[in-house]
């Protein structure tokens, strides 16, 4: 797990350049479309080079209902920000909580689980970390998106500069993901507090002072959220699995990508 963190680092430092690269040139479509060649490469080699199964599972119907529904919910939160009327945005964020729950009242008696048993309860483990995992999920997108613009109108950085400052964040998660892979028990469970603290304190330090801190301290603020999140977000994934209701091993697993 902690070096699978490890390819946020290595996004951080080529991803920025890139794709500041494409803005200073007022293109910033090009960011996207590179992605283009990078993915039929890699569905080219997934055809060839993985192996066949000897004796493939029984099939199961594919969840339509609550795949569209779940993803209406995301679309909703998406398209509020396109209305100025807050009753408007209300009103999706509203629709988008009760799509969510719909799918997880569904996915609770259908088959082909989306979502382990209880997957918000606070009363399991597995229920806790999928709440740390959406909620840390928001936090470093919240930044990915808005840190570059608020560096670039508030400071007068360039996107290039900009894209760099905004990657300490993921570099900072690697470094405390692979300083902190080999606590156990107490250590890691320490881990997990200590990083969350830290992600608290970083994240009201850039909301409340990026208006008034120096430039150069903003990716500072911004990496001490990194710190937080890897040292904490390695050990409850690696909780949510450990503590997994028996027999769903490997659906708690393959949901954690979805909740966040």
């Amino acid at each position: 797990l902690a070096l699978v963190s490890s390819t946020w680092g290595i996004a951080a430092l080529i991803g920025p350049a890139v794709g500041g690269g494409f803005a200073n040139i007022d293109f910033w479509r090009g960011a996207f479309w590179i992605n283009a060649p990078i993915i039929l490469g890699f569905l080219l080699a997934a055809w060839f080079r993985l192996p066949e199964r000897r004796s493939p599972p029984p099939m199961s119907r594919f969840p339509y209902r609550r795949m569209a529904l779940l993803s209406l919910g995301v679309l909703c939160v998406g398209f509020a920000s396109d209305w100025q009327s807050l009753v408007v945005q209300g009103a999706l964020i509203v629709a988008a909580v009760l799509l969510v729950w719909w799918t997880l009242h569904l996915d609770a008696s259908g088959a082909s689980k989306l979502f382990p048993s209880h997957p918000l309860s606070l009363r399991t483990t597995t229920g806790t970390s999928n709440w740390v995992f959406f909620l840390s999920s928001m936090t470093h997108t919240a930044i990915g998106v808005f840190l570059p613009l608020a560096l670039h109108v508030l400071h007068g950085v360039d996107p290039l500069e900009a894209g760099y400052m905004t990657a300490s964040l993921a570099v900072c998660w690697t470094i405390a993901s692979m300083a902190t892979a080999h606590l156990h028990g107490r250590g890691a469970s320490a881990a997990i507090v200590v990083g969350q603290v830290l992600c608290c304190i970083g994240l009201a330090a850039l909301a409340f002072g990026m208006e008034r801190v120096p430039t150069e301290v903003v990716p500072l603020l911004n990496g001490l959220v990194g710190v937080g999140l890897g040292c904490s977000n390695l050990h409850v994934t690696a909780a949510a699995m450990r503590h997994a209701k028996i027999g769903e091993e490997t659906l708690t697993a393959s949901s954690i990508p979805t909740v966040r």
